[in-house]
């Protein structure tokens, strides 16, 4: 322990020795609004004039370490550099199943570009030339010469965009630093930000893509600020009229919990309770609310609970049940809680009378695949 308190020590003073004596910082500093780094396919793939639906997704690929590197940083290890090949075959996976969905756009976090750490390798370039995306956007969160801290050296991680569209515009938005820290820890860490990217999606006049790294570890009211901040952007692009896909906060819940709580073999009382209340915590909109429908669905969640969380979610936020009591009175405030939770649970049970043959089948799928997944888990272990 004291051998790596006076490593790290050394290193804070050799950084800033350089720092002091170079003729460039060895962190670099941003404005408020700078713009991003374009990027481009190798070779360009054809995509439909006028789509008829566009397809995104959201991936914290955690720098291509994939889950079993225990890198220092997030997970309690040891690691601090990777070598070529674990990032090579992390890139590899991540690739496939990325060809697998077909996603028009999506949305990186945590993606590292000639960053020590990684192999000094272009994570962003490397995924659109092994897709069948054409076009990228790259805003660094955290670009340094040298990190002084276990070793990690030269820097540049950020958020992407990948398109199969022409990116427009694009612009790096900065997020406020956290203030938890002393000056010198702030001076060498990540500087999170939002990449908003205007893309020439054909049929549409104004299209933008929104996505942020909010904080995680922070002790104050960054995580606050870093929310405020993508919503207020998301209500400037609201008010113009444009269309925008917004998206890398992480998920609060996982598919496991969805499985157990809200799936087809859940207890229904459990699965339409949980449903139908659980919009009292989340202040949302009939508009916010689709896309976390949606998610829960993916996830595995009946159909039922699904449309009960789906109706259930705008009518009773907090928010909205002490702003009716406070206006139409105490009464009319429960009524309109208690109501929305009835009304949820019967369009649930409605949605799921009249689709329960699909519910079924999708019951069965679900089943087999995590049959299957306990087979390939167990064959791994063995094969190890």
């Amino acid at each position: 322990m004291m051998l790596k308190w006076i490593r790290e020590r050394l290193g804070y003073v050799l950084g800033c020795c350089l720092l002091l004596l170079g003729c460039d910082p060895l962190v670099t500093q941003f404005e408020p609004v700078d713009d991003a780094v374009f990027y481009q396919a190798k070779q360009l793939t054809s995509s439909a004039d006028v789509p008829a639906e566009i397809k995104a997704m959201t991936w914290n690929i955690r720098f291509a370490a994939g889950r079993k590197i225990p890198w220092f940083g997030d997970s309690c290890g040891d690691r601090v550099i990777l070598t070529a090949d674990e990032v090579y075959a992390a890139l590899e996976n991540l690739a496939k199943r990325i060809n697998d969905v077909q996603p028009d756009i999506l949305l990186l976090q945590e993606v590292d570009v000639q960053s020590k750490r990684t192999a000094y390798i272009d994570q962003v370039q490397w995924l659109l030339d092994h897709t069948s995306l054409n076009y990228g956007a790259y805003a660094t969160a955290w670009q340094a010469q040298y990190v002084p801290s276990d070793g990690l050296g030269r820097m540049d991680m950020g958020n992407a965009v990948l398109s199969k569209w022409k990116i427009e515009d694009a612009e790096r938005i900065g997020l406020p630093q956290r203030g938890d820290q002393d000056a010198l820890t702030r001076y060498f860490y990540l500087q999170r930000n939002m990449i908003k990217t205007k893309i020439k999606v054909p049929g549409l006049e104004q299209f933008y893509v929104v996505n942020i790294h909010a904080d995680a570890f922070s002790t104050d009211d960054t995580k606050r600020k870093h929310i405020l901040r993508f919503k207020e952007e998301l209500d400037r692009l609201s008010s113009t009229g444009a269309l925008f896909i917004a998206g890398g906060i992480s998920a609060f819940v996982n598919q496991a919990a969805v499985m157990r709580y809200l799936g087809p073999k859940a207890n229904k009382g459990v699965a339409y309770g949980v449903a139908s209340v659980s919009g009292t915590v989340l202040a949302v909109c009939s508009c916010t609310v689709l896309p976390l429908f949606a998610g829960i669905y993916r996830m595995g969640a009946g159909l039922g609970p699904a449309s009960a969380f789906l109706y259930a979610g705008p009518a009773i936020n907090i928010l909205a049940i002490i702003l009716t009591a406070r206006i139409l009175g105490l009464e009319m405030g429960i009524a309109r809680a208690v109501g929305a939770i009835g009304f949820a649970v019967v369009i649930g049970l409605l949605m799921h009378l009249i689709f329960r043959r699909e519910e079924q089948q999708r019951g069965d799928r679900v089943d087999e695949t995590s049959r299957d997944e306990q087979h390939n888990g167990r064959g791994e272990q063995e094969h190890h």
